[in-house]
Formats: C-alpha cells, sequence, structure tokens
C-alpha cells in the first residue's frame, strides 16, 4: 500500500508542530540551499546558544524559516544514518531482514502511541505485545517509520510491503 501524510503523531513535539505548520507548505530544497544548509550547518551547528537554527537561516539567507530548517537537518540526519545501516550491511539491512504483518504494524503503530518517549522499557513494552519481536527488532522498526515519515514530508513515495500472517494451526 501507498502511505502518505498523516503520521505526525509519532513526532516529537517540536516535529509534530512543525509537521502541521508545513505539511502543505514545504516547498523543496535546492542542490544551492541544500549546500549553503551544510557550510551552516558546519559553522553554527555546534554552538549551544539556542540561536543555532536562526544562524544556519541567516548563513543561507533567511530563504528558509528556522523550522523549516529544523526540520530539513532532521531528514538530512535520518538520511545519513539510514546510509550508514545500509552501507555497513553493503546495501541490506544489518541483520537478517524482519518481517511484518499488516495486524504487527497496527500493534506496533498504536503501542508507540500509547508508550510515548520517554516511557520506561518503551521497546520492551512494545515487543511483549509483539510476541514473535525482539526490542531490537522494535527500534530498527521505528527507525525506518522515522525516516518514511521523512521521505513522506518530502513528498516523497514510499512502498510498504507485509507478509500474510502465518496460519493457525488447529
Amino acid at each position: 500500500r501507498r502511505v502518505h501524510g498523516g503520521s505526525c503523531r509519532l513526532l516529537s513535539c517540536w516535529q509534530k508542530k512543525i509537521c502541521r505548520e508545513q505539511m502543505d507548505s514545504c516547498r523543496p530544497w535546492t542542490n544551492e540551499e541544500h549546500d549553503r544548509f551544510l557550510d551552516g550547518l558546519e559553522r553554527y551547528g555546534s554552538g549551544t546558544s539556542g540561536r543555532e537554527w536562526q544562524q544556519i537561516c541567516e548563513h543561507m539567507g533567511n530563504e528558509r524559516t528556522p523550522d523549516e530548517v529544523r526540520l530539513h537537518a532532521h531528514r538530512y540526519f535520518m538520511k545519513l544514518q539510514h546510509d550508514m545501516v545500509t552501507k555497513k550491511g553493503h546495501g541490506k539491512e544489518p541483520h537478517s531482514p524482519v518481517t511484518w504483518t499488516y495486524e504487527e504494524d497496527q500493534i506496533f503503530e498504536n503501542a508507540l502511541a500509547e508508550y510515548e518517549e520517554g516511557t520506561s522499557d518503551r521497546w520492551h513494552r512494545i515487543a511483549a505485545l509483539l510476541l514473535a519481536k525482539t526490542p531490537d527488532q522494535v527500534i530498527r522498526r521505528y527507525q525506518r517509520l522515522l525516516l518514511d515519515v521523512a521521505k513522506i514530508e518530502a513528498e516523497e513515495d514510499i512502498i510498504v510491503s507485509y507478509v500474510k500472517p502465518a496460519p493457525i494451526q488447529s
């Protein structure tokens, strides 16, 4: 199935705000903007003033808002993380691929809403609801979901495929 907008409930507070504000209004970044973003990130990204996003905006010529720059940084770091994972596995997932059924994915997404960020043993609690999944597999699924959300927000298509559930033995 093709997935599109509406996954904002899985994001942190500032990401939810940005997602709502920019779901329809965010225009694609040009290569030139991205290059200026990277230069600004290198110059101001390690600061602790709390004005880093604004400084990067100003460095870019104020073509983007601080929220747009912060969202772009989030997407960029998610892409870097994904690229590092796939390079370690020579273009494959780092561990043997784990398949998910549609039903497992629904349980997973509902559990993410129930066990919010900061909940103690969040990944263990979610894995306990998914009898065949480990906490590490749940974490990897969450990371993949964040990457998919970033792609959706960037107006890229994603393809989600599921395996059929195993037949119930009688």
